[in-house]
């Protein structure tokens, strides 16, 4: 058995990095592929891969990218952040499991008759994210006890992005296409960008959604932010296609590739006008989820 070795990864407060109505772009060193997933006020996670050594999980500050490197896992990815918490998942003995970590608490998460569970977004105490049971995709919520399952109607696979407050936003897939969606859960509102094809979406903060389509007439995609009354089209300048994946009061994050690569970036929008949180320092000690995920090793083998 090889050792799991892995350092503490500190997350700073991102400060003014991103201006009225600018983007700030960031690549994480010699990476094909830089995604930024979601953020929390000053808070950045997301993940990066390059054809050498494959995906990595990252915090970043506003100026330094810190990946998140567990020896013996062949991925980690990070999703989703709320204050101190962060979710993803990671790959390991071919299976993917989900987990969420804060502070000293560290809990891998895999969803009943599931063969591969994924961790995206978290809102206090609430993870969601879909699970693969060897036929389709389910939703799921997990509140930290229990969980409870989620199908949008007709739906062959549905998959939850994120939460804020109780309002799951997310993609579906049935025999029309794929679509995004609402859910409170009881009422499922299907979201459709204008002249889209198929349309994903990942974020969700008060009552603006983001995401991302692809249209009829172009295969590559362009983010949007959708209010609950109008679409607008977010497309990174000189963009080939614009990936949006999260979003927290004035600020969306997620990638933008340029033909030859993906970078991440944080994009400010002044004219959401809202008002941006407090800048806090964010700590998450890596150690700890490498340890606990040692141990659900070791007792795996041990079955």
């Amino acid at each position: 058995m090889r050792p799991w070795v892995c350092g503490a990864i500190c997350l700073l407060a991102y400060a003014g990095q991103a201006r009225a109505n600018s983007v700030h772009v960031f690549d994480a060193p010699g990476a094909d592929i830089t995604s930024a997933r979601d953020i929390d006020g000053g808070k950045t996670v997301g993940s990066y891969f390059d054809n050498a050594t494959g995906w990595h999980g990252f915090g970043y500050d506003g100026s330094n990218l810190i990946p998140v490197d567990l020896p013996g896992v062949e991925q980690t990815l990070a999703s989703g952040v709320d204050g101190a918490k962060v979710v993803g998942w990671y790959l390991q003995d071919r299976t993917y499991y989900g987990f969420v970590y804060e502070g000293a608490n560290v809990t891998p998460l895999e969803a009943p008759g599931a063969r591969h569970t994924y961790a995206e977004g978290v809102d206090g105490g609430n993870v969601v994210g879909w699970y693969f049971d060897g036929m389709r995709n389910h939703g799921y919520l997990h509140d930290g006890t229990s969980w409870s399952f989620l199908d949008a109607p007709g739906a062959a696979s549905t998959r939850p992005r994120d939460i804020d407050g109780g309002t799951i936003v997310g993609s579906y897939r049935d025999g029309s296409g794929t679509h995004g969606f609402l859910c409170d859960g009881v009422t499922w509102t299907a979201l459709d960008a204008p002249g889209a094809k198929t349309t994903y979406a990942y974020g969700i903060d008060g009552g603006n959604a983001v995401g991302y389509y692809i249209g009829g007439d172009s295969s590559w995609p362009r983010g949007f932010l959708y209010d609950g009354a109008t679409w607008t089209t977010l497309t990174v300048p000189g963009a080939l296609g614009t990936w949006v994946y999260g979003i927290d009061g004035d600020k969306v994050v997620g990638q933008y590739s340029d033909g030859a690569r993906s970078h991440g970036f944080v994009w400010a929008l002044p004219q959401l006008n809202v008002i941006p949180e407090p800048v806090t320092l964010f700590a998450v000690p890596v150690a700890l989820l490498a340890s606990a995920l040692y141990t659900r090793r070791r007792r795996r083998e041990g079955r």
